[in-house]
């Protein structure tokens, strides 16, 4: 077993020379731990993400430390076969073998700062530490949590048409290709809309007001649809409605109710109607176990252009895709 950590043998010592209260005063969280994986130090920082007290941190097994275990079922770090792809482990091991000076992960944990539990980010680096000897790895923790919110916030933007707040192209492709994968048990109808006459409105008016129309339609649409329903910009006025576990009639009512309130609210704003085509092709999973993203969205294409040459302002069916 290595050596017990003490202010006579390392680096960290009270009196004039280190106070040990210095690196309490630090907002990075710090551990030192031994070849046995055990926490042998701790400053106040990495106290507080825990529901330890200071008397019983040091000397505990670091999967202790960080919580790896339940309430219930504690064991020590490298008992279980998931120990061997923990990062921090590895992190440590690169220490001190000197692989990777400095070396440093993103982790997220569950600390219980006043007794509540809570999900935070943290930086977590290991330095290889030596004192008369004996080696130790210190490991800093480096809250990051507002960080990785902002950069969840920044994902989510750019998954998004931000013209319209609906989700753009690429995104919408992912989902479907997920509804297309052989295990998915969802069935749902798809619809594309496609403005009548659109290329007249900004001609006429100006992109502006083409815009706000693009714009109203999103608002009415997200208003309209179900919070599990999804919502995409295709492409310059087309757009693309998925409706989860719902069979086509009842997709149609909601594509009209859309419509009428498209087509009021700019009533007597501009000399002529707003109004859209839509193709809906209803897929049933027990008949339909797989599909391409691209075989579909032809399709839909299919079904857009009979649309357009039924007189427009109308909606055309397909019952299902044929493997």
């Amino acid at each position: 077993m290595a050596p017990r950590f003490n202010s006579d043998d390392c680096i960290i010592k009270d009196g004039d020379n280190f106070p040990e209260g210095a690196l309490d005063l630090l907002p990075t969280g710090l551990m030192l731990v031994n070849k046995d994986m055990r926490v042998i130090y701790s400053n106040k920082s990495s106290i507080g993400y825990s529901a330890f007290q200071k008397n019983d941190f040091n000397e505990i097994s670091l999967s202790s430390a960080l919580k790896c275990g339940t309430d219930k079922e504690a064991f020590a770090c490298g008992q279980r076969d998931e120990c061997e792809r923990c990062q921090i482990r590895k992190l440590i091991k690169s220490a001190y073998e000197d692989l990777t000076p400095n070396n440093c992960v993103e982790y997220k944990f569950t600390v219980s700062p006043s007794g509540q539990k809570q999900i935070r980010w943290f930086r977590v680096c290991a330095s290889k530490l030596e004192s008369k000897g004996v080696t130790y790895a210190l490991l800093s923790f480096e809250d990051i949590s507002v960080y990785k919110i902002r950069e969840a916030g920044l994902l989510e933007r750019l998954k998004l048409d931000l013209a319209t707040q609906t989700l753009n192209k690429y995104t919408l492709a992912e989902h479907i290709n997920r509804l297309g994968r052989p295990d998915s048990k969802e069935s749902f109808t798809i619809c594309m809309t496609d403005f009548d006459d659109f290329k007249k409105i900004n001609d006429f008016y100006g992109h502006i007001t083409g815009d706000e129309v693009l714009n109203t339609f999103s608002e009415i649409s997200r208003r309209i649809i179900r919070s599990e329903d999804i919502l995409g910009r295709y492409g310059g006025e087309e757009f693309v409605f998925i409706f989860l576990n719902t069979d086509i009639k009842n997709a149609s009512k909601i594509i009209n109710r859309i419509k009428k309130e498209l087509k009021l609210r700019f009533s007597g704003l501009l000399r002529q109607p707003v109004t859209f085509s839509a193709g809906l092709i209803y897929i049933d999973c027990d008949k339909c176990h797989s599909f391409q993203y691209t075989d579909l969205i032809d399709q839909l294409d299919k079904l857009l252009y009979r649309a357009k040459e039924m007189g427009k302002n109308c909606l055309v069916t397909s019952e299902f895709i044929r493997e």
